[in-house]
């Protein structure tokens, strides 16, 4: 009798787990890896999503980020207006890294706009992967590392 309570309790328990994992993730959420590192993304496609990015959020979770994909490989810039926190930047061509910023830091209040620091990708990139300050340097990320998608 206790064999089969305990056998019926693993069988629903493996039955929730598989339910769980077939779940769809949160729209627009992805991982990408970085040589052995997994960040979990949420993915900004649109000129909407890019336009808007992680600006106004009061913070991002550790070991996760914000992964903008490009229509073609070209010169992307960036900058931190609405930004609550400090970033790391890391530029991604053909699936490599190509360049970095580390420690981007959000803006001082009452900055104008136009006063705002520009950052752009040193050569052509088709992806640009946004993470909390740190996180390069936590990681050992280094240029020429892979990333896959």
């Amino acid at each position: 009798m206790k064999i089969g309570f305990v056998f019926l309790v693993i069988i629903i328990a493996v039955v929730f787990v598989g339910f769980l994992l077939s779940l769809p993730r949160k729209k627009g959420q992805s991982t990408v890896k970085i040589g052995d590192i997994t960040v979990f993304v949420e993915i900004a496609r649109t000129p909407e999503e890019r336009s808007k990015g992680l600006s106004y959020r009061r913070n991002l979770p550790q070991d996760q980020g914000m992964l903008f994909i490009f229509p073609t490989k070209s010169y992307q810039t960036f900058w931190m207006k609405g930004m609550n926190f400090d970033l790391d930047f890391i530029w991604i061509a053909d699936n490599k890294v190509v360049d970095i910023a580390e420690n981007v830091p959000s803006p001082r209040e009452n900055v104008p706009d136009e006063t705002l620091l520009i950052y752009r990708s040193k050569i052509p990139v088709e992806a640009m992967l946004e993470v909390n300050s740190g996180f390069i340097q936590k990681h050992n990320i280094k240029i020429g590392d892979l990333v896959q998608k």
